[in-house]
């Protein structure tokens, strides 16, 4: 076996295995309850780095908000009835 052959066999085997189905963790699809698990308000479980939050703006008047359990014990997250995001990035046009 050649030398090049060589590498490229380890790099196919890495990949294979960084890409392993059960590797990835994958958004839940169906929503679950579990009633011994303690409940976290949103900003305290961030503040405690229990879980992560991402917003992802869709509009002006909408956003998707992606809640990662950072934690290998359930949560449930209360959240709160109100919340605003603000953009950080500056925008572009308008003299800016």
């Amino acid at each position: 076996m050649s030398t090049r052959s060589r590498r490229w066999g380890w790099i196919l085997l890495l990949a294979g295995i960084v890409t392993l189905p059960g590797a990835r963790t994958a958004p839940i699809r169906q929503f679950q309850v579990d009633r011994a698990a303690p409940i976290v308000p949103l900003f305290e479980g961030e503040a405690a780095e229990q879980f992560a939050i991402r917003v992802h703006p869709l509009n002006a008047f909408q956003a998707n908000v992606i809640v990662t359990n950072t934690t290998a014990a359930s949560l449930n997250v209360a959240l709160p009835k109100a919340a605003v995001g603000v953009h950080i990035l500056p925008q572009f046009g308008n003299g800016n």
